[in-house]
């Protein structure tokens, strides 16, 4: 279902109170705010697109969006293109996400789990947290040893088919809302007894990675690390295994958990997936 057109501005009758939140006042600043993070979704998915493109991913009538895509072209964070009238993010949308990188408590305790981590195993690692259908990545650590790596701080990728899909899938308490399948019940097993997931790209990347979740003062998985290393290597070691659970650890110790793994959230498909338990 799209978003729903705001009611006209005629329909409100005064709020009494002055309240913005009030009544349906409130309600169409909600609705504005929820368009506009449409708006921005749309344009972060499909590129550069016109307005009528817009309107169309959010089944709205054009009109509807226009005074969205202004206000949002005013503060920067669209652009349009003068030429076609298609509009992509704007240099505003960098600059919240320097912001949030600048005042993430992740970023900043990730730091020497990674580079330890890195220096023992000597391969790239990462630390993600999941955004919607992807994850994106709040700090990487290169291969040692390496010159021609892409600092990849900043980058999303899908979390389907990924070894950050599947422990967020096993112990976020929305796993089941993210649209992500579900491992196995062997596999899962592994996963939350261990705290570790393993993926292979043998066709698409020739890499394999392996992830461990991270959890915070409140006991809930918020966040995890990885290593990547060429197909050609796997499988990792014993010892690079230990390395990213003790990295994936300390990174939740500095974060305030008590315990590591954290604790499995309640969920309807855990309890499917315990039914069909062998």
């Amino acid at each position: 279902m799209g978003l729903q057109p705001e009611p006209a501005a005629a329909e409100h009758p005064p709020d009494p109170d002055g309240g913005l939140f009030c009544s349906a006042r409130g309600r169409t600043v909600i609705q504005t705010i929820d368009r506009a993070v449409a708006i921005l979704n749309a344009l972060r998915d499909g590129g550069q697109l016109t307005a009528a493109e817009i309107a169309a991913e959010l089944d709205l009538p054009p009109s509807t969006i226009v005074n969205n895509l202004k206000q949002l072209q005013r503060g920067g964070l669209i652009q349009r293109d003068k030429d076609g009238g298609r509009y992509r993010l704007g240099a505003g949308v960098l600059g919240l996400a320097r912001a949030y990188l600048d005042s993430s408590e992740l970023r900043l305790h990730s730091s020497r789990p990674l580079t330890n981590l890195s220096r023992s195993t000597g391969l790239a690692s990462r630390a993600a947290v999941p955004l919607h259908e992807s994850y994106a990545i709040v700090r990487h650590e290169p291969r040692p040893g390496s010159e021609l790596q892409l600092d990849e701080t900043g980058l999303t990728a899908p979390l389907a088919g990924s070894a950050f899909g599947k422990v967020f899938a096993c112990f976020l308490a929305h796993g089941a809302s993210l649209a992500l399948p579900q491992p196995a019940w062997p596999e899962k097993e592994r996963v939350l007894q261990t705290g570790v997931a393993e993926e292979r790209y043998e066709e698409s990347a020739g890499l394999a990675e392996i992830v461990a979740i991270v959890s915070d003062n409140t006991g809930s998985a918020v966040a995890a690390v990885g290593i990547e290393l060429p197909i050609d290597e796997w499988p990792a070691s014993e010892n690079a295994i230990t390395a990213l659970r003790r990295a994936a650890q300390q990174l939740s110790t500095a974060l305030g958990a008590s315990s590591w793994p954290p604790a499995v959230p309640a969920s309807p498909v855990r309890a499917e997936n315990e039914g069909k338990r062998p």
